[in-house]
């Protein structure tokens, strides 16, 4: 579970408290639309300017027109450097490779001038760049008529409320400058004398609701073609505006009052979804528990699983019968007479091994390095069978000999039991029953081969069911100890789960504090407007 950052709403917070502090007294007009929409060329009529229009694009920065002289532009180091108007003009103009538009190093345009429509140092033209005609320049005029008071939108006649000018609209410009609207219909005299009725009704119909009383309600109809020029109603419309000082005062409040406002809403269903998400994060804690049980019930299972498994393999040590079919798979072989001892050794070892590999085997199926970090499946092949079968000199026990020894004593009747006592009483009454034969034989060569085999045979299971025991032993060992260590690993994880828990918890409850805080902050601010 991730916290919110709270960074984010304290910057927020000093914006808005900066927007209800704002007392500035300039009143920014901005002047936005579509590409090719006659935005620039009304601005050169409006004021005698001659900012570059032509080309496949023209505004690529901010201009701001004012009161003056000079023309001086500033980068964004806040350097400001005083240029000629032809240098300026090109320092405007967008620049275009197959990559895109080429960001200036220029931010804004100055342009200073002497006009009616400036009639002090209080006011500001803003020309921004046309919309839908690149990403970076929408995004900059978006930001600028952030910035602005007013705003005179130019549309094109010939494409009405396009879908760059609704696009534009459904950003709430309305709302962001508190219905300060200018809407301009521009580029009439390209429309024939029907089209153009049509569009002055539309524009009248659709647009009726910007403006308000004080810049005006509805569209004006422009042209800024020489020989059909109709600016007359825009400029009326702007000299009633910045004339009138308390207009342009009002125009001013009521701008900052939207501003926040819209600010604010927008602030408040961020703080709302931050704060369903906090909620829901609180009452994450039953699910967490539900999920931590499971977690128990999985390490549950997956120790009852492994250990039976593995005790499949320990009962195979126990299992009389398979180890005497793996002795009489040996007796099949040609060599077995003349080399039996190392032939039943090597084809115990060999199954012995078969077994440990296959309990490695287990291992690795149940072993998860995630959830048992200390559980290295790998421990298991450390085990060398040849360290448990060297516990058992089978070449002592098994020459010629020994068993020339044992086979005396069984024919005196000292007693099989007595002459090996690993045997046992079983192979004690069947070695007997060897010895029987042996003598009814009167050494009869059959008899005396099958006493050697079934005494080698039996002794060899004896010695076998010790090392047996052995690894039995080990395996058992092992399992704990594994076991043991399976246990520390699952706690370990729900210790941290459940710190990570509590530590999420604090976080989401301190969250949810500050998220109280600023709503009321929030209708604090909007209280003083």
């Amino acid at each position: 579970m991730n916290s919110v950052n709270l960074k984010e709403h304290k910057n927020r917070l000093e914006r808005l408290k900066a927007l209800i502090a704002d007392e500035r007294k300039i009143l920014r007009i901005a002047v936005c639309g579509s590409f090719n929409s006659g935005k620039t060329s009304l601005l050169n009529l409006l004021f005698g300017l001659n900012l570059p229009v032509k080309g496949v694009s023209t505004t690529g920065v901010i201009t701001k027109i004012r009161l003056g002289n000079r023309f001086q532009a500033e980068y964004a180091n806040g350097l400001l450097r005083t240029v000629s108007e032809r240098e300026l003009n090109d320092i405007i103009a967008v620049k275009k490779t197959s990559k895109g538009v080429v960001q200036s190093e220029v931010v804004t345009a100055w342009v200073g001038c002497r006009s009616e429509l400036l009639p002090d140092g209080t006011l500001e033209f803003w020309d921004t760049p046309g919309l839908e005609d690149d990403n970076i320049l929408d995004e900059l005029t978006r930001t600028a008529v952030e910035q602005c008071d007013v705003v005179i939108f130019v549309m094109s006649a010939q494409r009405l409320l396009s879908l760059s000018d609704k696009y534009f609209l459904a950003l709430k410009l309305k709302e962001s400058v508190g219905n300060n609207i200018v809407a301009v219909i521009n580029q009439i005299d390209l429309l024939t004398s029907q089209d153009e009725r049509e569009v002055l009704d539309d524009a009248r119909y659709m647009l009726a609701d910007f403006g308000n009383r004080y810049c005006g309600v509805g569209p004006v109809f422009t042209s800024a073609n020489p020989e059909t020029l109709q600016i007359k109603d825009l400029k009326n419309r702007l000299m009633r505006i910045v004339k009138n000082k308390q207009r342009r005062s009002d125009c001013l409040t009521a701008a900052r009052k939207a501003k926040i406002k819209n600010f604010s809403a927008e602030w408040l269903s961020i703080l709302n979804e931050d704060l369903k998400a906090t909620e829901a994060a609180l009452n994450f804690g039953g699910k967490q528990a539900e999920e931590l049980y499971h977690l128990e019930r999985k390490h549950d299972l997956t120790k009852r699983n492994l250990s039976q498994d593995i005790d499949l393999y320990i009962r195979k040590f126990d299992d009389v019968s398979f180890w005497q079919k793996t002795l009489d798979q040996v007796k099949t072989e040609d060599e077995w007479e003349k080399n039996y001892i190392a032939l039943s050794a090597t084809a115990l070892k060999s199954a012995m091994k078969k077994i440990f590999e296959d309990i490695g085997v287990v291992f690795h199926k149940y072993l998860n390095m995630i959830e048992y970090p200390s559980c290295n499946p790998f421990l298991w092949s450390k085990i060398n069978i040849d360290d448990i079968w060297a516990k058992m000199d089978w070449g002592k026990n098994f020459d010629d000999a020994h068993f020339d020894g044992m086979l005396s004593g069984a024919i005196t009747g000292a007693g099989l039991g007595s002459v090996i006592p690993l045997i046992g009483t079983g192979i004690g009454m069947v070695t007997g029953f060897a010895v029987g034969a042996y003598r009814d034989g009167s050494k009869n060569e059959e008899a005396q081969k099958y006493f050697q085999a079934t005494c080698v045979n039996n002794t060899i299971l004896a010695y076998q069911n010790f090392v047996a025991d052995e690894a039995k032993n080990i395996v058992e060992a092992f399992k704990k100890n594994l076991f043991v260590m399976m246990d520390q690993d699952f706690t370990d994880r729900i210790k941290r789960e459940l710190n990570s828990e509590v530590s999420a918890r604090n976080i989401f409850w301190k969250n949810r504090l500050e998220f109280g805080k600023y709503i009321n902050q929030i209708n604090e601010c909007l209280a003083q407007i």
